[in-house]
């Protein structure tokens, strides 16, 4: 699916897209996760490493009487095999800067809030393997 598909306005669908093409086109990501960018939502099985993963996406209503809102957490995690803590951090980091430097575009509605909440980098339970962990507050409102 396109992000020029049409989508029903402020659904979680259109947000993952958004973010996720959002990464898919950022220079540095390129650089930490191949090109094409090994960013995933599920669709790779058994990716090759480094790779970057959307987790989890959570849609509650943020509105109020004035204004149809929606708020979104979404869980984007890492995961690296080689160059410990440090290069996992790194990982973690170009993910920051993509998305603390780039505005999302949603279609029919607008971005109010977009906000890295939570980062961080664990070792895997096999002690093998890195992870990265972010989470990810969006808020958006409809186009009056």
């Amino acid at each position: 699916m396109s992000s020029a598909q049409s989508l029903p306005v402020g659904t979680a669908a259109q947000v993952t897209r958004a973010v996720l093409d959002l990464l898919r086109a950022d220079a540095g990501l390129r650089e930490a996760f191949g090109t094409p960018p090994r960013i995933h939502d599920g669709e790779a099985g058994a990716p090759a490493y480094p790779f970057a993963r959307l987790e989890t996406v959570e849609e509650s209503d943020a509105g109020s009487a004035c204004v149809a809102a929606k708020a979104y957490r979404l869980s984007i995690s890492t995961a690296s095999r080689h160059g410990g803590r440090a290069y996992a951090l790194e990982l973690v980091g170009a993910l920051r800067r993509a998305l603390e430097t780039k505005a999302l575009e949603v279609p029919g509605g607008r971005v109010v809030l977009q906000q890295i909440v939570y980062a961080d980098v664990l070792r895997s339970a096999d002690q093998r393997r890195f992870r990265g962990l972010i989470r990810l507050k969006i808020v958006t409102e409809e186009d009056a």
